[in-house]
């Protein structure tokens, strides 16, 4: 039955026979806006035309392993043709693709499930090649079977090696106890299966709707990645967010360039972030509604579909099954609850360790509500609580920006302002080089004493302006990993209709004010600590199409004396190298670091199992060093006056926090 519903879906998809006036209208408007507001102002000429024709077969086949290069060459005769779409002439490549991918695309699912139908015979004469991109499409069927042949080996000896040592810790009735090889092995391959024919249907259930949208973003994101095409729904969720209104378990899914659905971030005081066990870039496996219901396995669904299954009712359950950076499985319960605005927003602290009281505040957006007249406003709230601590008689205070990936620039410019008073906070540059100075007026600070910023390496865009202006006046120190490294600024603009969605477009981009940019490079702490994200490829230069780095003139501005940099930064280096849970990550980074390595150098199955136990084994010994021991925990009273939660409880198990901590004592 599934075959002749997908095969109906192909015929859909083949039936077209030119665009809709739409389709052309759409298209028509994002190249004017391209040309004329974004920062770049684009040519869109033959060069641009090929890039985007380019960039859309990766969207579609990154793998290389759906196309044929008789397709490439078919689709080659609209290389130079886009250019000219999105100045008005007829839409022909977007269907033409459309249409072909269809049907490549059941065709290789014929191949997957032929192949997953028998077992793998794995041998020294195999070669993986984790995570490589081939250079070239296949040259014909046979090629391309050979390609989705080596792809399945290694993602069957992936599970199945994780399956093994499952085993191993089994007890009598779980699902691997006593089960044999090749049972398990066939357990992998029906569960490799079940989630390509998912994302197959996946796939051809979306509207043709749905599929232009996706070519729109191959379009807008050819010109840098954190523009985007917003259709109706998308950019009421967008809005809604920005606003910090939203439920559910406190967690932004979004898509890999697998199809796989990851965590994006958390959003602080959700059920997702209070259980302390999910991260960044963790990969939902399964989702079941409450411990004794049968998990539904996601591969393949789409970030929609995936949050549909986790929403529910207040109060019940929903059980994640994530896939870990090590590749472990680990299952979390989740009680869903109304995200509250004051959970999800600015939080603090009080930190007391050898009788002095250092102050906290944890920001994890800038968010400002700018649709609501009672909406919340981030530099407001936090106002609020640095005049908490201050009548807490803190020694000192620490702002935490640790994944925090921007948001409202407003914001960021009144929040410097709490701190530094009155003076430039950042440049902004147009396309057509006209540069603004954006000051803060306030007569005085409300707080001069010792500050910290804490950052890492999903510090963005906003976090790194406030960043940046606080290491520039020499106000504060900045402590932690180099952040993401986005220095430009997004502006919404509406299609023609409303129907038709909107556009987010880069069109600006902003430099400190000693004239560097943070774009790509993004801001260097003061005090350089090891972390997690540093070897998973996630900052901005590692994005397809990101910016440049460039400089202007530096501005006339006074920094704060008072603050020995340099001999505090030696301090803290030398304490990191002492450490034993900052070598663990180091160590851990290196094992990470090694696997990148692999790309491109084949390895036999044996070698490569063998990596999989040994990096599984690393994780699992630097999860335990992640946390400070008994006789280490910090005492940590949240200044709202609830009980101590899992929030307040990870903070005083919080490695970074403590070498935080070290540097304030001396700062005091």
């Amino acid at each position: 039955m599934k075959s002749v519903t997908i095969a109906i879906a192909l015929l859909i998809l083949q039936s077209f026979t030119g665009p809709p006036d739409e389709h052309s209208s759409i298209l028509t408007q994002v190249g004017t806006m391209l040309e004329q507001r974004h920062y770049l102002q684009p040519k869109i000429n033959d060069g641009f035309s090929v890039g985007v024709w380019e960039a859309h077969l990766h969207s579609l086949d990154n793998r290389k392993y759906i196309f044929l290069q008789e397709d490439i060459k078919q689709l080659g005769a609209y290389k130079f043709s886009l250019d000219n779409e999105l100045h008005g002439d007829s839409v022909q490549f977007f269907p033409a693709v459309t249409s072909l991918y269809a049907k490549r695309y059941n065709e290789a699912a014929a191949i997957y499930r032929r192949l997953l139908t028998h077992p793998f015979i794995f041998n020294n004469k195999d070669s993986i090649f984790p995570d490589q991109e081939p250079a070239e499409f296949p040259v014909n069927e046979a090629e391309r079977e050979r390609r989705w042949n080596n792809y399945l080996k290694q993602i069957v000896l992936e599970k199945l090696t994780a399956l093994q040592e499952q085993r191993a810790l089994s007890k009598p009735g779980d699902v691997t106890h006593g089960k044999t090889d090749k049972q398990l092995e066939q357990m992998t391959s029906e569960s490799l299966l079940k989630q390509l024919d998912r994302k197959l249907t996946r796939y051809f259930a979306q509207s043709e709707e749905q599929l232009f949208s996706n070519y729109l973003n191959s379009i807008v994101r050819y010109t840098d990645p954190h523009s985007d095409y917003f259709p109706p729904l998308d950019k009421q969720e967008f809005d809604q967010r920005m606003a910090n209104r939203f439920y559910g378990i406190g967690a932004l899914l979004k898509e890999d360039e697998e199809g796989h659905v990851i965590i994006a971030s958390l959003d602080a005081g959700g059920p997702a972030w209070k259980s302390n066990a999910l991260a960044i870039n963790d990969q939902i496996v399964k989702v079941a509604q409450g411990k004794d219901d049968v998990p539904t396995e996601v591969e393949g669904m789409s970030v929609r579909e995936v949050a549909r299954l986790i929403r529910g009712e207040k109060g019940t359950t929903a059980m994640l099954y994530v896939r870990k950076a090590d590749g472990s499985i680990a299952t979390v319960a989740l009680v869903r609850e109304e995200i509250r605005r004051e959970e999800a927003g600015v939080r603090s602290a009080v930190i007391t360790k050898d009788g002095r009281k250092t102050g906290y505040i944890y920001l994890p957006v800038f968010y400002d509500d700018f649709a609501h007249a009672d909406g919340a406003h981030c530099a407001d709230d936090i106002e609020k609580e640095v005049n908490k601590l201050k009548a807490q008689n803190v020694n000192g205070i620490i702002i935490d920006l640790r994944n925090n990936g921007g948001g409202s620039v407003v914001q960021v410019i009144k929040m410097v302002a709490l701190f530094v008073g009155s003076g430039p906070v950042v440049q902004v540059r147009t396309g057509n080089g006209m540069q603004q100075v954006v000051t803060c007026n306030r007569p005085e600070a409300i707080y001069s004493g010792p500050l910290t910023v804490m950052v890492n390496e999903l510090s963005a865009s906003a976090s790194e302006i406030f960043a940046a202006a606080i290491q520039d006046y020499k106000r504060g120190i900045i402590i932690g990993s180099s952040t993401f490294g986005k220095g430009t600024v997004q502006t919404e603009m509406q299609l023609g209709q409303e129907k038709q969605g909107a556009l987010k477009l880069t069109v600006k981009k902003f430099y400190r004010i000693n004239g560097g940019s943070t774009q790509q490079k993004g801001v260097i702490p003061d005090i350089v600590l090891p972390d997690i994200y540093e070897t998973q490829g996630i900052h901005e230069g590692d994005m397809p199409f990101a910016m440049t780095w460039d400089g202007i003139q530096p501005l006339a501005y006074t920094t704060h004396s008072g603050n020995n940099i340099d001999q505090l930064a030696a301090h803290a280096t030398e304490s990191v190298s002492k450490d034993s849970a900052f070598r663990s990550i180091r160590r851990y980074n290196d094992s990470l670091a090694n696997f990148r390595n692999t790309r491109g150098k084949g390895l036999t199955p044996e070698q490569f199992k063998t990596f999989l136990v040994q990096r599984r084994r690393i994780i699992r010994q630097f999860e335990k060093a992640l946390l400070l021991p008994d006789s280490k925990v910090m005492e940590v009273t949240e200044l709202a006056g609830k009980e101590p939660g899992p929030w307040v409880k990870s903070l005083a198990r919080d490695i970074y926090l403590e070498q935080v901590l070290k540097t304030m004592t001396e700062m005091q």
